[in-house]
């Protein structure tokens, strides 16, 4: 796994590793290492880029990547 203080190979890592709908907590337990924080801005940053879509709201949100279609 790659050193999770660099943001561009810790979010390539962790896409290449989740296929399906997955949540914070998913997301922390691939990319060991970061706080409950710094997952979060991840995810909030990977929305506004587009690269993943959200269902759902607070506790129960959900994420998973966008199709490539």
């Amino acid at each position: 796994m790659p050193t999770t203080s660099n943001y561009a190979k810790r979010i390539e890592y962790a896409l290449s590793q989740l296929n399906d709908w997955f949540d914070r907590k998913e997301y922390l337990n691939i990319c060991k290492g970061i706080s409950t924080a710094i997952a979060s801005r991840d995810i909030k940053q990977l929305l506004k880029d587009g690269l993943i879509e959200s269902k759902g709201s607070g506790r129960m949100m959900k994420y998973r990547k966008k199709s490539s279609a």
